[in-house]
């Protein structure tokens, strides 16, 4: 299809519009007016048009009224305007003044500081393109169903912004009143530990529920059900003691993926049993939390290993911590605590910093060698890494 041909569809199906031009003349001149402007091809300015019919209605010289004005309200530069203005083009034929009511909107009700509305603008650009009206409702949605207070409201919103741009009552699977409902039902939560497992993981109402695709609530619940042969209660039981498995992406071979994560826990020994009691385990890219567990298999027993949440301690800061504890005389048993002392209480016991630690014991090549060697010296299961994991853990 031709421009002519596009512009001449067009106009026909928007031939009850009083406010459209009538002549394919003047709607092909505007047509390559924007292709030029924006430094688009036919297809991509067709799809611009497409999506917003009404700029055909409009100038297109008043683009540059308004690259200026995001540029002077927004500290932004000439391609991330043009860019944005293209990516959301209701912002093309919303007036200056209609914005402008939407940042004094987010920086008198959400708290938000200029540079913190620019990043808004740049993330959620669509927000800018709801009713003040809209907006206000959708923050009393959250207050109301999630029981929080003015200043709670705030802090939940501005954790994840991307919740105004949601359907928050509609009936369709994907509002965020459907959401709750599902979770309630298939987590078999009453009201109230619903809207505290919220409160602290705003991203759930984010995710897919109902879709049949990997990626989707629905299937990653099956995954860990299936592949860890858990009962309804135990997987219930899992996610409400580490909500983020319902993030993580399950079937890739990625390190950071549930499916890899189990991969090498289970060849450090970590039972079912063990995973449903803390699954926080899974927390963290496996290599990494596979290099913990051998570093605190020195001194702590499996058991309580899988038990503990130092698994979540960076391995630079365990290796050091318990270097530094080897090296004293006077620890005589170097217990699991001490090596997770909170920052604060680790300076009060020992005089030392985590900055200072890491500077004296540093988590080189020879170190990780070092590791390796003497767990493989005192396990029966032995663990050997290659370049690639090694470089990783150097990072």
């Amino acid at each position: 299809m031709n421009v002519n041909e596009f512009i001449e569809n067009l106009l026909e199906t928007e031939k009850d519009n009083k406010h459209m031009i009538t002549s394919v003349e003047l709607g092909v001149k505007k047509f390559e007016s924007y292709k030029e402007i924006f430094g688009l091809t036919v297809e991509q300015t067709m799809e611009l048009i497409r999506k917003n019919v009404r700029l055909l209605a409009k100038n297109p010289n008043m683009i540059n009224e308004k690259i200026e004005f995001y540029k002077n309200h927004f500290n932004m530069d000439y391609k991330e305007i043009k860019d944005l203005l293209v990516k959301v083009s209701a912002l093309v034929i919303s007036s200056n003044e209609s914005i402008e009511a939407k940042t004094e909107y987010f920086k008198n009700v959400l708290d938000l500081n200029n540079n913190e509305i620019a990043k808004l603008l740049k993330t959620y650009p669509k927000l800018f393109t709801l009713d003040i009206e809209m907006l206000h409702f959708k923050v009393d949605f959250y207050k109301n169903a999630l029981k929080l207070n003015d200043e709670e409201v705030v802090k939940f919103i501005k954790s994840s912004p991307g919740l105004l741009n949601r359907d928050v009552i509609s009936n369709e699977p994907t509002s965020i009143k459907s959401k709750m409902i599902f979770y309630k039902k298939i987590l078999k939560m009453n009201d109230e530990e619903l809207r505290t497992i919220i409160r602290r993981n705003p991203s759930f109402l984010h995710y897919d529920i109902i879709s049949e695709n990997s990626t989707s609530v629905k299937s990653k619940m099956n995954f860990y059900k299936t592949t860890l042969e858990l009962s309804d209660d135990q997987l219930i039981e899992m996610i409400k003691k580490n909500p983020h498995l319902l993030q993580y992406d399950v079937l890739s071979t990625d390190d950071s993926s549930a499916q890899s994560k189990l991969k090498y826990l289970k060849s450090i020994g970590v039972t079912k049993e063990q995973l449903v009691s803390n699954p926080t385990l899974l927390a963290h890219p496996a290599k990494r939390v596979r290099f913990r567990y051998m570093i605190l298999a020195q001194v702590v027993n499996d058991e309580d290993i899988f038990k503990s949440k130092n698994l979540m301690i960076s391995e630079k800061k365990l290796y050091a911590r318990l270097k530094y504890l080897q090296s004293r005389s006077d620890v005589k048993d170097i217990r699991m605590s001490f090596l997770g002392y909170a920052e604060q209480s680790f300076v009060k016991q020992y005089g030392i910093t985590s900055e200072e630690l890491l500077e004296k014991y540093k988590l080189d090549e020879n170190a990780i060698e070092d590791v390796v060697t003497t767990y493989n010296n005192s396990h029966k299961r032995k663990i050997t890494l290659n370049d690639e994991e090694t470089i990783e853990l150097l990072r």
